[in-house]
């Protein structure tokens, strides 16, 4: 064993104990895969959310250029 895998073992351990020693502050362990899979879902979802969002500004932009334009011909 090397000094550097000691090393990485010491700060798993203190790592951990921090993470026990925070655990009441958090609904779930950081270590939790819940955790990382609920998160995942909500950033995708976030991110769809933006995406439709700009859509139909895009959409809504586009509709009223038209619309002005069509009124311009008349």
């Amino acid at each position: 064993m090397t000094w550097q895998s000691d090393y990485s073992r010491d700060y798993e351990v203190k790592n951990h104990m921090e993470c026990q020693n925070r655990s009441d502050k958090y609904i779930w362990s950081p270590h939790d895969a819940y955790f990382y899979k609920g998160l995942s879902e909500l950033i995708v979802d976030i991110d769809r959310l933006i995406y439709l969002s700009l859509e139909k500004i895009r959409k809504d932009f586009v509709l009223s250029i038209s619309i002005r334009i069509l009124y311009l011909n008349l």
